[in-house]
């Protein structure tokens, strides 16, 4: 990674990761058990889907990061306004 580092977004935790997403200030990743690690500024909750559950799909920008769960594909979002963006997506990969 790289760019201006703010508040450390520059830096993703040692590991093995199969989908990556960033900001201008966070950044999230998929390992390969399906799991969401974020770092970096995480002012609005991005890092939410650090709770559990397996994920296929991340997408990340300005403040909110969205992805597709691996047992249904919904799509979920966190963030600034993260609820307003969620939707059940069937199908979506």
């Amino acid at each position: 990674c790289w760019g201006d580092d703010v508040a450390g977004s520059t830096q993703p935790p040692a590991g093995d990761y199969v989908r990556l997403t960033s900001s201008s200030s966070f950044g999230c990743a998929i390992d390969g058990a399906g799991k969401v690690l974020c770092w970096g500024s995480l002012n609005w909750g991005e890092e939410e889907f650090c709770l559990g559950g397996a994920y296929v799909d991340i997408h990340g920008k300005d403040s909110a990061t969205c992805g597709n769960r691996a047992a249904d594909q919904f799509l979920e979002c966190h963030g600034e306004y993260g609820d307003q963006l969620t939707k059940d997506v069937p199908g979506l990969k």
